[in-house]
C-alpha cells in the first residue's frame, strides 16, 4: 500500500554563502559571494536571507569562478552568483543553496497528516 502513496518533496541544504559585493554585469546584477558551507551548484534551488527573513526562493542561473562559468563552487572560494528574476542583492545577505528531493511516504505519516487535516477541519 506504501507503493500507492505519492512522493513528498523536500527541501535538502548543500550549502551556503555570504554576499560580499554586488556586481553589474550585461545581465544585471549579480553577487559576489564566499561559499561558506558545502558548496553552491548551478541549477540547485536558493533561499536569499536578509537579517534573518527570506527576501527570495530561486534557482541559481549563472555560477562564475574567476570570469570562467562553473557548474559548481566549493566551501572556502570566492564566486559570482546570478538568481533568476532577481537583482536585489545587498552586502551581508546569505544565500543558502538546497536541493529538491523526492521522499516515499511511510503509511504512519500519511495517517498523521491525514488526522491533522482532519483536525484542521474540525472533524473528529
Amino acid at each position: 500500500m506504501e507503493g500507492l502513496l505519492e512522493p513528498v518533496e523536500e527541501q535538502e541544504p548543500i550549502g551556503a554563502a555570504e554576499i560580499r559585493a554586488t556586481i553589474s554585469s550585461g545581465s544585471g546584477r549579480v553577487a559576489g559571494c564566499m561559499v561558506t558551507e558545502g558548496n553552491v551548484v548551478k541549477g540547485c534551488g536558493v533561499w536569499i536571507l536578509r537579517n534573518g527573513t527570506t527576501v527570495h526562493v530561486g534557482i541559481i542561473d549563472s555560477l562564475k569562478r574567476v570570469k570562467e562559468m562553473v557548474k559548481e563552487v566549493n566551501v572556502g572560494l570566492e564566486c559570482g552568483i546570478g538568481v533568476e528574476d532577481f537583482t536585489d542583492w545587498e552586502v551581508g545577505d546569505l544565500i543558502e543553496a538546497f536541493k529538491t528531493v523526492q521522499k516515499k511516504r511511510t503509511l504512519e505519516e500519511a495517517s498523521v497528516s491525514m488526522a491533522a487535516a482532519l483536525a484542521g477541519a474540525g472533524v473528529d
